[in-house]
């Protein structure tokens, strides 16, 4: 995994700069795999794992 070097720039690089250290801390930190899915397990073929849909919300929570 890459580590980010985070500098201050005198311009904005995109509005969602921030939601790859989220995706990171969420990766190397949070373990949401092991600790949601086992409790909510998908019923039936082709459904999203739940941690997939709060992973998911957190992104679009910090995007707004």
């Amino acid at each position: 995994m890459t580590d980010f070097q985070i500098k201050r720039l005198p311009y904005n690089l995109t509005a969602h700069a921030g939601l790859s250290l989220v995706g990171q801390y969420l990766k190397r930190f949070a373990q949401i795999d092991q600790v949601i899915d086992p409790r909510f397990p998908i019923s039936g073929k082709g459904g999203i794992n739940s941690s997939s849909l709060i992973k998911a919300y957190i992104g679009l929570m910090c995007i707004g």
